[in-house]
């Protein structure tokens, strides 16, 4: 996929997931340099952070890696994620019979620093 930015056309990648392969993200070649780094690749994945089908197949994903082993409290959603931390914070709270989260509501909250705690995780 080709698109043009700034008069230039930049070439792009689909990546998928090998566990959804309704989710993708866009993978953009080039030179994108910010104050603090300088990148040869943009992924984008605006997509995924604002489409609800997608926001809900990426929680999905997401909640395997926490739902039977950690008890999270608080899910902190950087860049825009909050679609995503509300679906995640919903299947972590979901009534399951193993889940360690089962009942409890886990709050997600945008750009937020996060602290340690020894009682439970945050992501």
């Amino acid at each position: 996929m080709n698109i043009e930015r700034g008069g230039m056309m930049m070439s792009s990648m689909r990546i998928k997931s090998r566990e959804n392969p309704n989710l993708e993200i866009s993978a953009f070649r080039g030179h994108f340099a910010t104050r603090h780094s300088h990148n040869s690749h943009y992924l984008d994945i605006t997509r995924m952070k604002h489409e609800y089908g997608m926001a809900a197949d990426a929680a999905g994903i997401l909640v395997q890696h926490y739902i039977y082993e950690k008890q999270i409290d608080t899910i902190v959603c950087m860049d825009g994620s909050e679609v995503i931390g509300t679906f995640l914070a919903g299947r972590l709270a979901k009534n399951d019979r193993f889940a360690v989260n089962s009942g409890t509501s886990a709050s997600s909250h945008p750009n937020m620093t996060p602290t340690a705690s020894s009682s439970s995780a945050t992501i």
